[in-house]
């Protein structure tokens, strides 16, 4: 079973119950196929298939798990009822769509659209992505700095959320009772049973209060185009449905900010979903390119990235061959990576292999996760980025940015995917045949035989390099037209 046959069976229910509230629901939106977004369909994937009746006995008690979970969230989070009104919420032409993650920092650019957002001038409605209460983030900022800024909350009042699991639960029911369908086959039965629990789940519950919240928002800024980072979650295609149903005058600019990679299911979806005075900007001309494959009846338009690095001649020097390796925004990521620059450091000597951490990721979980895989003897970088690849030679990645910003360094990208699948592989677009491997013995023989190379003449031609950079994130033409 592959993941795409996943994603078209998860399509065909999307579609099937296409007039009932399923939006929201994520497990029906697979976003891409890294293994911490595959762990709900593990089951799918089983050799022995699902176990239906054990499914069936437990589809009552997991909806009411996640029922009495979400009251009691609510319970406690009831302080974020009067935080939310706090917010100084003015009228503008635009609003922006972003997250509030570990990496964002107060007095920086938006981590996401970097220059193109004027968090002085543009309404912007931050996702919280982190363990802070709605209290404490408008606490970061003053009162001046977050006059155009809203948090989303964690939760509805109990009421509100109550009334939506008693909705939820019917179309559970439509999807448990789809489920007895004898002529479809174990694995659909099992993602109907498993879409029906899961549209009680925290993060579909989650993406109903965003649509709430966001359209209190837009009543009240009155926007003529919204932005939104454009990815593939099932967030953004919940925000198109609302725009295209209750505010059609609305032209949706979602900004693609991030690498793309050939099984962004999500993504995919997203840009079918999108109406005909809509527009896509990219931070490119290969995604430009890639999304027009989709879409050429909409404007998709090449604005830049703050990730643009102009070519960079600087020499390496030392005596070694630094390879950095850049783990993505989760745990799981930082696990692989862990582990593998634990095997490198370990068998190969005659290179200097430093791990750079994710910004999204505290310094609680790096320590953490450093403790629990035994990683205690992988160097962590503490540089810039900037230094990092200025000095680098080789840079191991999946489908991280960084690997992406560093062609411009005429660093050489490898690919790790332990699936050995090139479907997370950003520049797998780029048609450049690079180095990939699916494990650290295969990486430790890569270094065995080029680790009788001087520095100076390893990688791969700088200029060609930077040329491909420049193709996924160009140099910024501007700001985003106020009217569209």
């Amino acid at each position: 079973m592959t993941t795409s046959d996943l994603d078209n069976r998860l399509k065909k229910i999307a579609f099937k119950f296409s007039d009932l509230d399923v939006t929201p629901n994520t497990f029906l939106q697979l976003v891409k196929p890294t293994q911490e977004l595959l762990e709900p369909y593990e089951a799918y994937f089983s050799e022995k298939g699902p176990r239906i009746l054990y499914s069936r006995l437990l589809f009552f008690p997991r909806i009411l798990s996640n029922f009495i979970n979400s009251i009691l969230i609510s319970i406690s989070r009831m302080d974020e009822l009067k935080s939310w009104k706090a917010h100084q919420v003015r009228t503008n032409t635009s609003l922006f769509i972003s997250h509030y993650t570990n990496a964002q920092l107060p007095h920086e650019n938006d981590a996401f659209f970097g220059e193109l957002l004027d968090r002085t001038s543009n309404c912007t409605l931050y996702l919280n992505s982190t363990r802070l209460r709605h209290k404490k983030l408008l606490e970061v900022y003053g009162d001046e700095s977050r006059s155009n800024l809203n948090f989303m909350t964690k939760s509805l009042n109990p009421g509100a959320v109550l009334l939506m699991h008693f909705q939820y639960f019917i179309v559970s029911m439509r999807f448990f009772a789809s489920s007895f369908d004898s002529s479809l086959d174990e694995r659909d039965k099992w993602l109907l049973i498993e879409a029906g629990i899961r549209q009680h789940s925290r993060a579909t519950m989650a993406n109903k209060f965003f649509e709430i919240r966001v359209s209190e928002l837009i009543r009240q800024v009155q926007p003529k185009v919204i932005h939104f980072t454009f990815e593939g979650h099932s967030h953004e295609a919940v925000l198109i449905n609302l725009i295209h149903k209750e505010f059609k005058h609305i032209v949706l600019a979602p900004y693609q900010h991030a690498p793309i990679v050939p099984e962004q299911f999500g993504l995919i979806r997203n840009i079918h979903r999108l109406g005909e005075i809509d527009r896509i900007y990219t931070s490119g001309g290969i995604t430009r390119e890639y999304f027009m494959s989709f879409r050429s009846d909409i404007p998709i338009i090449v604005i830049g990235s703050s990730k643009f690095k102009a070519l960079s001649q600087n020499p390496r020097h030392g005596d070694k061959v630094k390879v950095i390796g850049a783990s993505e925004g989760t745990v799981q990521s930082l696990r692989d990576f862990i582990k593998l620059f634990a095997s490198l450091t370990a068998s190969q000597t005659n290179f200097d292999f430093y791990l750079r951490v994710h910004p999204a990721i505290s310094e609680k979980e790096l320590e953490i996760t450093l403790q629990e895989e035994g990683g205690t003897g992988v160097q962590i970088s503490r540089n810039t980025l900037i230094d990092d690849l200025s000095t680098s030679t080789y840079c191991i990645y999946r489908s991280s940015a960084v690997a992406i910003e560093g062609l411009a360094y005429g660093v050489t990208p490898i690919y790790f995917d332990q699936s050995r699948s090139q479907g997370l592989n950003p520049l797998y677009l780029a048609n450049l045949h690079l180095p990939a491997f699916g494990s650290a013995d295969e990486l430790i023989d890569f270094f065995g035989d080029v680790s009788s190379l001087n520095t100076s003449n390893q990688g791969i031609d700088p200029e060609k390099l930077s040329r491909i950079s420049e193709g996924y994130f160009s140099k910024l033409t501007g700001k985003f037209p106020i009217e569209v």
